[in-house]
């Protein structure tokens, strides 16, 4: 997504700019479920089997846990080429 400025100029959107830069976004579960378009059980499969990427606590103390976007695009494209 891009906005564009006043004089024309078309400033890239956070996460394009984060990108570029090389630092991940952090997806939520449902974040990942939106991404990924499978049901919440067949996630919860997957996530057991080691099939999909370990999520990451922020802080050892943290209760909701994320996954790095990058680690979902590449478990992604790994699905689709079979």
């Amino acid at each position: 997504m891009s906005n564009t400025t006043q004089r024309g100029r078309v400033m890239e959107s956070a996460d394009e700019h984060d990108e570029q830069r090389g630092l991940d976004t952090w997806l939520s579960k449902p974040d990942v479920l939106g991404q990924i378009r499978v049901s919440p059980s067949t996630f919860d499969a997957l996530r057991r089997s080691g099939d999909f990427p370990a999520p990451v606590r922020l802080t050892p103390t943290a209760r909701r846990i994320f996954w790095k976007a990058s680690d979902v695009r590449v478990w992604m494209d790994a699905r689709q080429r079979g």
